[in-house]
């Protein structure tokens, strides 16, 4: 009960002005007041405490079972949404299993770039300077933002 839309855990634990009953556990106040203030408490379904207890502990445990299905089932109708559409993003994949091979081969192509780059930097600095020094000039951009002697950015 101590989540964000219910109240904190009082000193003296919860009573029912209904029925004056007061209960010391979070389980014990659930059981009877249900988990959120739409739900009737215990009292007011006129239900003996005896052999019918538990059907309402069955009742309660069923209702906390259902809202969990329903957030579940939200963050799956989301992660559907978006395993659907998002994937678009990607080189404009029209599925997602293109999505992830154009994400494979821009991630690929960047590394043998890398690479490329690091041995023409080692075999030909100078090279290597006057090429970031051009392409810095083109796009009004420092050598520190491309990489600088530090290799590629």
């Amino acid at each position: 009960m101590p989540d964000g839309d219910t109240y904190p855990f009082p000193e003296h634990g919860w009573t029912c002005f209904h029925c004056g009953a007061t209960f010391h556990t979070i389980g014990q106040a659930e059981a009877h007041f249900g988990k959120t203030p739409e739900e009737t408490p215990v009292c007011k379904l006129k239900v003996e405490l005896g052999g019918e207890r538990g059907l309402i502990w069955a009742l309660r445990k069923a209702e906390s079972r259902a809202r969990r299905a329903e957030g579940k089932a939200e963050a799956l109708e989301y992660r559907e949404y978006i395993a659907l559409t998002g994937y678009r993003e990607i080189g404009g994949a029209k599925s997602p299993s293109e999505a992830r091979f154009n994400w494979d081969s821009m991630q690929g192509r960047a590394m043998a770039a890398e690479a490329i780059l690091a041995d023409i930097a080692a075999r030909w600095p100078a090279l290597v300077e006057a090429s970031r020094r051009r392409i810095c000039q083109r796009h009004n951009a420092s050598p520190l933002q491309t990489g600088g002697d530090n290799g590629p950015a």
